[in-house]
């Protein structure tokens, strides 16, 4: 009888041993699906932002567009009044030499707007470009992001089937402790 109660603590000892195997391979599973639901959210957000700068890089590219169109028409224009300022040298009456005054001030201010409208176009292409860098990089970290997520779901897909095999465990372990616990109480009657 002592051997036999000797045996009942062994495997009683190796129950309990399983059980707290089960417990930690459960708190696992819980703690990897947490960090799988932690990555899908910040795959989204990059994915909303990657949305938002390719939508500020075409309102860029409209307006790098507009700036082009009105720095082509400023250079016709100061290529025109350019050319009537040469006719103008010809004559030699004052009043029109009073309008060429005039209209070598209008080239002035058109040259400064040429040449203001020249800056603006080459800062949108700095911004463009930074917006582009962006863009890149934000591709490259929803392409890692991606990759990373089908990783963990094809490791919650294994910790899927790890679970079934303890749940089928934990049943196994159920009946065998059932089956001792009749035993253990047919003994004693």
């Amino acid at each position: 009888m002592p051997e036999h109660s000797f045996n009942n603590v062994a495997f009683q000892q190796q129950q309990i041993a399983a059980m707290t195997g089960l417990q930690l391979r459960m708190e696992k599973l819980e703690s990897t699906t947490a960090t799988i639901d932690k990555k899908t959210n910040s795959t989204v957000d990059i994915f909303e932002k990657y949305l938002n700068l390719e939508k500020k890089y075409e309102v860029v590219l409209r307006k790098q567009v507009q700036l082009q169109d009105d720095l082509n028409i400023s250079r016709n224009r100061t290529t025109e009044l350019e050319k009537e300022i040469e006719s103008l040298k010809h004559i030699q009456t004052i009043n029109q030499l009073q309008t060429l005054s005039s209209l070598q001030q209008e080239i002035q201010t058109l040259q400064q707007d040429v040449n203001s409208l020249t800056t603006t176009s080459q800062a949108r292409g700095q911004d463009l470009t930074a917006i582009y860098s962006d863009v890149v990089q934000n591709k490259h970290k929803l392409i890692t992001l991606v990759n990373e997520t089908t990783t963990i779901n094809h490791k919650l897909a294994n910790s899927d089937n790890n679970h079934m095999s303890l749940m089928r465990d934990f049943s196994i372990f159920r009946k065998t402790q059932n089956n001792t616990t009749n035993n253990l109480i047919s003994k004693q009657q």
